[in-house]
Formats: structure tokens, sequence, C-alpha cells
């Protein structure tokens, strides 16, 4: 049985105006250049996350690693997600993401930074559990 954890609170610092990033919905739109294989869907939410561990390169640059924490859910695909948070995570890195009663498993695939307290990544989707 998996139960949530308790989360550190959001410390993401959005470098756009909160309106205009909360107030994009739906799925995003595609190019003809996109090797995207499933449709996005913007979610613009909090949601958990928990590392499974913090890699080197990460504890050098961080300090303590913080295994919980509160990110930005910025959308959702069937075989992958992004989300802000206010702290670089190395590709390779494997996490948890809390949301709606589930736990998605994820391994970072990309990270880059948008501002200060403020980095995207990009991760796919490795299984997704139920919160009982």
């Amino acid at each position: 049985m998996i139960t949530q954890p308790e989360f550190a609170p959001l410390q993401v610092v959005l470098p756009i105006d909160p309106s205009r990033f909360y107030a994009e919905r739906g799925y995003l739109a595609t190019t003809s250049q996109e090797d995207r294989t499933h449709a996005r869907l913007n979610v613009r939410t909090t949601a958990g996350i928990q590392f499974a561990s913090r890699p080197l390169a990460s504890l050098v640059a961080q300090g303590e690693p913080e295994l919980f924490g509160t990110v930005l859910v910025k959308d959702i695909s069937k075989s992958g997600i992004a989300i802000l948070y206010h702290h670089q995570i190395y590709p390779g890195e494997q996490f948890s993401v809390y949301l709606n009663g589930r736990v998605i498993n994820v391994i970072a695939k990309r990270c880059r930074r948008l501002g200060p307290c403020c980095y995207e990544v990009g991760a796919v989707i490795d299984c997704v559990e139920s919160i009982d």
C-alpha cells in the first residue's frame, strides 16, 4: 500500500506572469518537426515529488539532499511528464510525482533553466500506481 508523504512547500519562481502560466489549457499543438508519439495535455497544477535517491552531482551542487518537495506540473502525456522545480534535476534521476491519487514513477530525460528557482524537467513515465 502506498501512502502519500508530507511534502515541502512550493519554491518555484515562475519567470512569467503566473496568470499566463495557469491560463494555458487543453492539448498542446504539435509541429511537423516533432518526434512525439503522444499528445500532451496542459495540466497546470501542483503535485508532490519524492526522489528515489539523489546522484552525486546533485549533492555537490545543492548540498544536503531534499527528498520530498512540491512541483508545478506543466503538461503530461501517455508516456511523459513535464514539471517545474526550483532545483536542477539531472538526466537519469528517478523520482515519483504524486498527482490526483496516483504515484507517477519517472526518469528525468532533460532539464533546462527558465529562471532563478525555475527549472523545466522532462521525464519519461516508468509506471503509474494508485494511492490507497
